[in-house]
């Protein structure tokens, strides 16, 4: 909860994804809801969640230059 409060402060976007609805969501800019009741299924989605943040800031912060010999869509796709 203070880690949540401390990002409002610092103006740094919040995400959660919780189990069930709970007071620290009131401060999370974005909630994303697995609609299932199914454990694996949540995990599942979670995981994949995961992998697309992290290609995500991959790509924002690592991004190959214009000059990159290999190019842009060679990066991408390895």
């Amino acid at each position: 909860m203070l880690a949540l409060e401390l990002c409002r402060k610092m103006g740094i976007a919040t995400i959660a994804s919780p189990a069930k609805p709970a007071a620290q969501c009131a401060l999370c800019d974005y909630l994303i809801s697995i609609p299932s009741v199914v454990t694996m299924h949540i995990q599942e989605a979670h995981l994949a969640l995961e992998h697309i943040f992290c290609m995500m800031v991959e790509r924002f912060y690592f991004a190959p230059s214009q000059s990159s010999p290999l190019g842009a869509s060679a990066a991408i796709e390895e």
